[in-house]
C-alpha cells in the first residue's frame, strides 16, 4: 500500500516517561505527492533519532541482577516480607525513574492488588541495592519488577518457599565469611532499616561487629527487644565482638533484652558443626505453633539440607482453617451497613407488581382512550422508580469513615510495633491518598484476585493512593513503629498450684489442659499507662488463658489474677468465638468490634488450624498479657493531602501484647 492510498491521518507515536518522541501524519504526504513522501519519511526518521530521549536508550541498560526473599531465600505467609533487589546500570548515563512491583496471578498471567512504587536513581556503571516489603499471602507468589514500558524492562522473582521464620548467620560482605551447614548466610549490609520488615527473622548468629549506620542498629535493637533470639560467637581473636546494642556489651553478659534472648558461645565460627547448631541453636527458637503445608509437612526445616532442596516443590502453600487474611478484611467491610426498611421495600414491590398486573389488565378492560392508558403506565413506572430510589438509596447517615483493628507489640523508648487492618468507606467517588500512622509505615492491599486501581508507597513517605467509587469500601493492611507511650510490667509474684480440671462452664472439654500447672495469682508492678481505655484483658500462661482484673491492672497494685479468676482453654476462648461471630450478625457496632480481639489474638499466636491448639504452650517462666482497648488517636489514618486531618471519622480496637518474664525467685508453689 502506498502513502497515496491512505484515506485518513495515521499517527505513529512512541512514548517513554510521558514524553512523545515521534509523531507523523500522512495528510501532508497525500497533498505533496510521491516524490515528497520518501523525503518526508527520511526527515522524520532523522528527527526521531535526535529527539529520542537519553533515558529511552538508558532503559535498555538497566538490569535486575537478583531478587532475594526474606533472610534465607524463604518467605513467611500472612505478613510483610523483605525483598532485596540488586539493580545495575550498565549504561553511561544516569537512570532516574520508578521501580514498580506487583503480584502476578499464575493462572492468568495478569497481576492483582495495587502496585508498589519505589523511586530510584542509579549513576552510570554502578549498582544499587533496593529493599521492598511485599505482603505474602498463603501461597508462595511470583512478583514482577518493572522499570519501563518495554518487554525487556521487567524481571520476575522466583516463587519463594514458605517458612515460619529464618535462622541466619550474619556475614561480613568485605571478609566474605561464607555460610555454615544448618545456617544460611545473610550479608549484614542487607539488614533492613526498620523493625517492621523483620517478621521473617527468628534467629541471628553473630561473630563480628557489623558496620551499621544508626537506622540499622536501631532496627536490630528493636528486633531483639521485640522477641528476637541472638547467638554470639567469638571472633578469630578469641574475644566476643561488640554487639550493636550497647546494653549487651557489659559483664556479666546479659541473657535477656526486653522479650529477646541472648546466648553466648565460647567458640568461633569455624568450630561450629551441624549437630551443635541443631542442638544448641535450633532448640532455642521453636515456634509455639508450626506452619504446615496442605500435606501436613512442616516448613520449619534446615534450608541448607538436601531434604529441603529435594522437597523444594512441596513448600509453596500453607494451610489454614482460620483464614485471618480474608476473614478480618471481609468483616471490616461489613461493619457499616445501611439500615434499609426492608419490610416496606418488600411491600412496595408487591404493590408495584399488582399495579402492573392485574392493574394494567383492568385499565384496558375499562375501554378508555389508549393514550390515557399509556399515561397511567408511565405514571406508575415513574412513581415506583422514584419510591424505590428513595427507599433503597444510601444516605442513612453514612459519612466517609475508617474502621481499624490493630495489634501492638512493645519496642524500646515508648514505641510499639503496630500491625493494623483498615477499612475505608467513602460517600463520594474520587482519588484518595491515605497515610498510615507512625514512622516508616509500610502498606499493602490484601486482595489476591482483584486488581486495585491504586499505588502503594512504603517507607518514611508511605501512603496508599487509590481511586474509589462512591459508597464503596477498600481494605488495606499497614505496619509501622508508633509512639504510644511507655508501659512496663514486672512480675513480682506468681503463685502456682497443681492443675485442676477446667470449669465446665468455661471449657469446651472439662479437664482439658490438666497436665500443666494452674496459675492461682499473679502480682505485677506497672509503670506508665496504656494509650487508650481498656475494655478487657487476658493472660496466656502455659496452655491456658485467664481473665484479668482490669481495675487491678490499671492501678498497678495487687494481683491481676486471683482465686476468682476464671481459667479456660485457648480453644474455648478462640475457636468458639470464631463460630459465634460467624453466625451472629444482629449485634451492635461495639459488639462487632469487640469480637475482632479474639481473631487478632489467634493471629498473634499463629493459630491457623484447630489442631494447632493442642501444640500451643508458652515456655516455662513466660506469660503473655493481651489487653483489649479502644483504638488510640495516634493510629488514626491520615489524609495525605492534609496530614493534620484524619480520613473521615475513625473508630476501632487494639490488642496490646505485653510479654511477661516470670523469674524463678518470683514463683511460689502451693
Amino acid at each position: 500500500m502506498s502513502f497515496r492510498q491512505l484515506n485518513r491521518p495515521a499517527d505513529f507515536v512512541t512514548k517513554n516517561s510521558g514524553a512523545v518522541v515521534f509523531t507523523w501524519s500522512s495528510y501532508a504526504a497525500r497533498r505533496r505527492g510521491v516524490r515528497y513522501e520518501w523525503w518526508h519519511v527520511g526527515l522524520c526518521f532523522f528527527a526521531w533519532l535526535i529527539v529520542l530521549p537519553n533515558e529511552v536508550i538508558a532503559n535498555t541498560e538497566i538490569e535486575v541482577e537478583y531478587a532475594e526473599w526474606g533472610f534465607d531465600g524463604r518467605a513467611v505467609p500472612r505478613t510483610f516480607n523483605l525483598l532485596t533487589v540488586g539493580v545495575q546500570n550498565r549504561g553511561d548515563t544516569p537512570f532516574e525513574g520508578t521501580l514498580r512491583c506487583h503480584r502476578l496471578l499464575s493462572a492468568t498471567g495478569s497481576w492483582s492488588g495495587a502496585e508498589i512504587l519505589q523511586d530510584i536513581y542509579i549513576a552510570p556503571f554502578s549498582k544499587r541495592i533496593l529493599q521492598l516489603y511485599p505482603y505474602m499471602l498463603d501461597e508462595g507468589e511470583v512478583w514482577e519488577l518493572r522499570w519501563g514500558g518495554g518487554l525487556e524492562d521487567a524481571f520476575q522473582t522466583e516463587r519463594p518457599q514458605l517458612t515460619s521464620g529464618s535462622r541466619v548467620i550474619l556475614n561480613d560482605p568485605i571478609a566474605n565469611s561464607g555460610i555454615k551447614q544448618g545456617l544460611k548466610g545473610f550479608p549484614d549490609n542487607w539488614f533492613p532499616v526498620s523493625v517492621v520488615a523483620t517478621d521473617a527473622l527468628r534467629l541471628v548468629v553473630m561473630d563480628h561487629a557489623p558496620r551499621w549506620e544508626e537506622p540499622r542498629r536501631d532496627a536490630f535493637r528493636d528486633w531483639l527487644f521485640r522477641g528476637g533470639i541472638l547467638h554470639v560467637l567469638k571472633e578469630s581473636t578469641g574475644r566476643y565482638p561488640e554487639v550493636p546494642v550497647p546494653a549487651l556489651n557489659s559483664d556479666p553478659r546479659p541473657e535477656r533484652f526486653g522479650s529477646g534472648k541472648i546466648y553466648w558461645h565460647d567458640m568461633t565460627r569455624d568450630e561450629l558443626s551441624r549437630a551443635y547448631i541443631y542442638e544448641k541453636m535450633y532448640a532455642t527458637s521453636q515456634d509455639l505453633v508450626s506452619v504446615v503445608d496442605r500435606n501436613g509437612s512442616t516448613f520449619d526445616i534446615d534450608p541448607t539440607s538436601t531434604e529441603f532442596i529435594r522437597r523444594d516443590e512441596e513448600f509453596f502453600e500453607a494451610y489454614a482453617e482460620w483464614d485471618s487474611d480474608r476473614l478480618i478484611p471481609t468483616r471490616l467491610k461489613e461493619f457499616l451497613k445501611p439500615n434499609h426498611e426492608w419490610p416496606l421495600i418488600y411491600m412496595l414491590s408487591g404493590v408495584y407488581l399488582l399495579a402492573l398486573f392485574p392493574g394494567g389488565y383492568l385499565v384496558v378492560r375499562l375501554k378508555i382512550d389508549y393514550r390515557y392508558s399509556l399515561l397511567a403506565l408511565i405514571i406508575v413506572v415513574a412513581g415506583f422508580s422514584w419510591l424505590f430510589s428513595v427507599m433503597g438509596a444510601r444516605g442513612y447517615g453514612e459519612s466517609t469513615s475508617t474502621t481499624s483493628v490493630a495489634t501492638a507489640r512493645q519496642l524500646p523508648d515508648g514505641r510499639w510495633d503496630v500491625e493494623q487492618w483498615n477499612s475505608l468507606f467513602v460517600t463520594s467517588g474520587g482519588d484518595y491518598a491515605i497515610r498510615a500512622a507512625g514512622s516508616f509505615p509500610i502498606v499493602s492491599t490484601v486482595e489476591n484476585l482483584e486488581r486495585v486501581s491504586g499505588v502503594l508507597k512504603n517507607g518514611r513517605d508511605g501512603q496508599f493512593a487509590v481511586d474509589m467509587p462512591p459508597f464503596t469500601y477498600r481494605t488495606f493492611a499497614s505496619r509501622a513503629e508508633v509512639s504510644l507511650g511507655e508501659f512496663r510490667a514486672k512480675v513480682v509474684n506468681a503463685r502456682v498450684a497443681a492443675s485442676e480440671p477446667l470449669s465446665s462452664d468455661d471449657a469446651s472439654e472439662p479437664g482439658e489442659g490438666d497436665d500443666s500447672k494452674r496459675l492461682r495469682s499473679l502480682t505485677i508492678e506497672t509503670e506508665g499507662i496504656l494509650a487508650s481505655e481498656i475494655r478487657s484483658a487476658l493472660i496466656l500462661h502455659g496452655d491456658s488463658m485467664y481473665r484479668v482484673n482490669v481495675k487491678a491492672l490499671q492501678s498497678g497494685a495487687g494481683s491481676i489474677i486471683d482465686e476468682s479468676g476464671l481459667r479456660f482453654s485457648v480453644e474455648f476462648n478462640l475457636s468458639r468465638q470464631f463460630q459465634r461471630f460467624s453466625r451472629n450478625r444482629m449485634t451492635t457496632p461495639d459488639d462487632v468490634l469487640d469480637q475482632f480481639s479474639k481473631w487478632m489474638i489467634a493471629r498473634d499466636l499463629q493459630l491457623r488450624r484447630r489442631a494447632d491448639i493442642a501444640d500451643l504452650r508458652l515456655p516455662a517462666g513466660e506469660a503473655r498479657l493481651y489487653v483489649h482497648a479502644d483504638l488510640p488517636g495516634e493510629l488514626v489514618c491520615q489524609n495525605a493531602a492534609d496530614p493534620e486531618a484524619p480520613f473521615g471519622s475513625h473508630k476501632g480496637r487494639i490488642v496490646y501484647r505485653i510479654d511477661l518474664y516470670i523469674p524463678p525467685d518470683a514463683i511460689t508453689s502451693q
